[in-house]
């Protein structure tokens, strides 16, 4: 019973842990927020297209964003990526957002109260069930 309440908590909780963050656009330049921030993934939104990359493990190495993606399989080195500060139009940092993480570990404790809820009442259920049937049997 502990184990299986454990796989429960467990199931539930994984998927929070991503609604505790999310992506704050730094009103300062690209630089100035890579050096006074320190983040350790960041967002750089690109000046030719407005398209997005993600750069993990983010930090000013001259006039560059440098980065190093994991890549997908054990075998090959992570790979490293770069973004010139000239074709940035704006960065965003990843943080902590605490309405995000109460509102998931209010959600989480719920689900878990009903899930426990449910599996103490089948089995106060069952076990009643099971005392009726045998009542009537004799």
């Amino acid at each position: 019973m502990k184990r299986v309440i454990a796989g429960m908590l467990l199931i539930t909780l994984l998927p929070q842990l991503t609604a505790c963050t999310s992506w704050r656009v730094q009103p300062v330049s690209p630089a100035q927020a890579l050096s006074d921030a320190r983040p350790r993934d960041v967002r750089v939104r690109l000046r030719r297209d407005g398209s997005t990359v993600v750069i993990p493990q983010a930090r000013l190495v001259g006039d560059s964003i440098i980065g190093y993606q994991e890549p997908a399989t054990f075998h090959f080195t992570p790979r490293r990526v770069a973004v010139a500060l000239s074709d940035v139009q704006g960065v965003a940092v990843r943080r902590a957002d605490a309405g995000r993480t109460v509102l998931a570990v209010a959600a989480a404790a719920g689900l878990m109260g009903l899930i426990v809820w449910g599996v103490v009442a089948a089995v106060q259920g069952a076990f009643s069930m099971r005392g009726l049937r045998i009542g009537r049997l004799l």
